[in-house]
């Protein structure tokens, strides 16, 4: 049976370590140093330490130790900056330690229990104390790995402050541990007193977890907000630098064609009969892309050639509907267009080469502005991807184009709906005119 106690044991030490690894896991990237083998070593010597009797290595040493350890762990296998992880450290052993402290004292506010029955290795209700305490911080470790994510937002005075507040509930809570261990069998009171105390530190402590995930938000919002403008700006500028080169493009091939009119002439006198044909044919040639005209509203123009270009290059089939005011020049507008479009294009640009068809259509009326974009798809977007989420690694630079054109029809005031029909994604955006 002392075999059984034994085993038992170690797969506790065991299991800290699995459940320390899992968290760290949780709160940070690996690194390129990440080594399973690593993780194995650090293991083993904390097992090994922790099966020392306490003769050899009190257990508050052995504390210690293991967090030592710890930190190696997160250095030597984990991104991440020094003060977020001795922050996830003392957290880690914050929670362990109350959670410790919350269920002996519930063991032995019964009377019928004592604290050596519970720290003496070889008994029964031992097994049920370790059983509990692991059971606890699986449920916890489960909680963490599946409903809950950590970004790198958080800037360095947020992590100090951070690391502060949980040192010192660290310190409570190790004190508390020392009171429970060593004074508390001499004066039972004290287990109500440290029970009262645990309970305020879980509620301390998530209170502090609560309030740092409320500050790495709304620091992500800014920076999304950030990159969010910076975004609109560079399209403004991208629009307009747009309808310089597709006007300068256009008087350069009018001037062109006036030259070879010009050598037209001048060949005819000299009866130079072949060279005359050859630039004959030349200017009668069919007009290539960046001659059609798609609307008569010259900015929109320029922005719809420029994406005709692409969807040729991604074998999109690109079918437009305008009736735009010629002298419509609202550039807020036209980023708005552009990010439905460049969405629409890397959307379809995924889809099978026979599968690739884009409609667009804007209507002016007297009170609104209609602008619908639809793009073919194999399967549903909405059904596997409601919140319509970036997929890309470091999604939170991405995704920006729904939210620009979120932005701005919420800015004019306007409607956005986004639905499916007949195998297609639609969006469509009704702005007052």
């Amino acid at each position: 049976m002392s075999l059984l106690f034994n085993l038992f044991e170690i797969a506790a030490l065991i299991l800290t370590y699995v459940f320390f690894c899992l968290v760290a896991n949780t709160f940070f990237q690996k690194s390129q140093r990440y080594h399973v083998t690593y993780l194995i070593f650090f293991g083993t010597v904390e097992v090994i330490l922790g099966l020392l009797p306490p003769t050899l290595l009190p257990n508050t040493i052995f504390s210690l130790l293991s967090m030592l350890l710890s930190l190696l762990v997160l250095l030597c296998c984990f991104d991440g900056t020094l003060w977020k992880k001795l922050t996830m450290l003392i957290l880690f052993n914050i929670v362990d330690l109350l959670i410790s402290n919350i269920i002996t004292n519930l063991f032995l506010l019964s009377g019928h229990t004592t604290a050596s029955m519970l720290f003496t290795k070889g008994s029964y209700l031992r097994l049920l104390y370790l059983f509990v305490i692991y059971m606890t911080e699986f449920a916890i470790v489960y909680y963490l790995n599946h409903f809950h994510t950590f970004s790198n937002v958080l800037t360095q005075k947020s992590l100090w402050i951070s690391f502060l507040f949980f040192f010192c509930d660290f310190i409570v809570a190790f004190l508390l541990h020392i009171i429970l261990v060593s004074f508390a069998p001499k004066l039972p009171y004290l287990y109500g007193i440290c029970l009262s105390i645990a309970l305020c530190l879980i509620a301390t402590t998530l209170m502090g977890l609560y309030l740092l995930k409320a500050q790495e938000q709304e620091q992500e919002n800014s920076i999304e907000m950030a990159l969010l403008k910076l975004q609109l700006q560079q399209q403004k500028e991208l629009i307009l630098e747009s309808e310089e080169h597709y006007q300068q493009s256009r008087i350069l091939k009018h001037d062109i064609k006036h030259l070879l009119l010009n050598y037209r002439i001048l060949l005819a006198e000299g009866k130079q009969q072949q060279v005359m044909d050859n630039i004959t044919e030349f200017i009668s040639d069919a007009p290539s892309s960046s001659d059609i005209i798609y609307t008569d509203n010259q900015l929109l123009n320029a922005l719809l050639h420029a994406k005709q270009q692409r969807c040729l290059k991604e074998n999109i089939i690109f079918e437009q509907h305008i009736v735009l005011d010629p002298l419509y020049d609202n550039i807020q507008v036209m980023i708005l267009i552009l990010n439905l479009l460049d969405n629409a294009i890397e959307a379809s640009s995924k889809e099978p080469a026979g599968n690739r068809l884009i409609r667009f259509e804007i209507i002016q009326t007297e009170q609104n502005i209609s602008i619908v974009s639809q793009n073919r798809i194999s399967s549903s977007v909405l059904e596997h991807n409601p919140d319509l989420l970036s997929k890309k690694p470091h999604s939170h630079e991405h995704g920006l184009g729904l939210k620009s054109i979120s932005l701005l029809t919420e800015q004019y005031h306007g409607m956005l709906d986004i639905y499916e029909e007949q195998n297609l994604f639609c969006v469509h955006v009704l702005l007052p005119y």
